[in-house]
């Protein structure tokens, strides 16, 4: 898998790296795993062995280059009370080793205990706490479907990572959605906490991420509201820095005007100090409309404006961006 982020110049976005800050990472894993059947009833016991080997530029200051390694041995076993209420429990054995300027050699026992709660088919919720991904704290993921109509989602976790690793975890836990766009695969909400609100810099960093969303599918209407909290800790040979951190408000409304043509509208307002301490407040908006061909094509135009205030006037800025295509599906 690889990942890459870049300074935004010109009228489009490219995916290759450009400017400062620009950040590429390249891995490779394998795994292994292990899961009981039916045998043992109510107890089901997995074993699970993951590595990946990566290498990274920019990761570690401007023009730098590194390398890290992961290697996590997990055991857990879980007992299902009812179909209702599954607690289980986790332990095992976790490594990363960082290697360039902000070097980090993390070596150590993971452990933990949660809960699955699945009330009705629609309904999932998954709390836990104890240590994994280097860090030590409580997680969840929820989904709950209020009416026939109505869902919420929430996540929270907690990981020590570059940024493009950041990415690579947040792309690997993604799926796509009916409208084509990339969701969490466990709750259906949210993907990307941390994407375009912490500034890109080099580093390792300890990440706080947080979100809570609700969506309400209508005839004819799909509405969707985000709030969200990220936070970054540098950590390593640069842990004297201070955290950053964003938070971000938002709603998103889909509209089916014929069966052919489909409009949607999203805003986004974010505020906190992402980058360096500076204080900004953003606000993001966008229009689009897609009209589907026939069953295998669909054209589309998308607006979007971006405006930023800051405490530090270098750092603020407005860009407004067209977009228009044609997409093929086969």
């Amino acid at each position: 898998s690889e990942a890459s982020s870049s300074r935004l110049q010109g009228f489009a976005a490219f995916p290759f790296e450009t400017g400062s800050n620009s950040q590429r990472q390249s891995s490779i894993s394998e795994n292994a795993s292990f899961t009981t059947g039916n045998n043992l009833g109510r107890i089901r016991y997995s074993s699970r062995i993951d590595a990946s080997q990566s290498t990274y530029t920019g990761a570690t200051g401007v023009g730098g280059s590194g390398a890290s390694q992961r290697e996590t041995f997990n055991n857990q076993l879980n007992y299902a009370f009812s179909h209702q209420i599954a607690p289980y429990g986790w332990v095992g054995w976790e490594r990363a080793r960082y290697t360039g300027v902000n070097r980090l050699d993390l070596n150590g026992p993971i452990w933990g205990i949660g809960v699955t709660l699945t009330p009705n088919a629609d309904t999932s919720i998954d709390v836990s706490y104890g240590r994994l991904n280097n860090s030590t704290s409580f997680r969840f993921d929820a989904r709950y479907a209020i009416t026939a109509r109505t869902t919420l989602t929430g996540s929270y976790t907690s990981a020590v990572r570059t940024q493009t690793g950041l990415l690579l975890q947040q792309l690997n836990a993604s799926t796509v959605a009916n409208n084509g766009g990339l969701v969490n695969n466990q709750t259906g909400g949210s993907l990307f906490t941390a994407n375009n609100a912490l500034g890109v810099a080099p580093g390792i960093y300890r990440f706080n991420l947080f979100t809570l969303g609700a969506t309400s599918v209508l005839a004819r209407d799909t509405i969707s509201l985000l709030v969200s909290y990220a936070e970054q800790t540098p950590e390593g040979s640069n842990s004297g820095g201070v955290a950053e951190s964003v938070k971000t408000a938002g709603v998103s409304w889909t509209h089916l005007l014929t069966p052919t043509l489909t409009m949607i509208a999203d805003a986004y307002a974010s505020t906190g100090t992402p980058s360096g301490g500076i204080r900004q407040d953003s606000l993001s908006a966008a229009l689009s409309g897609n009209y589907r061909l026939s069953k295998t094509v669909s054209a589309f135009a998308r607006y979007a404006f971006f405006g930023r205030e800051a405490s530090q006037a270098a750092a603020t800025m407005y860009q407004d961006l067209v977009m228009v295509g044609i997409t093929k599906q086969f």
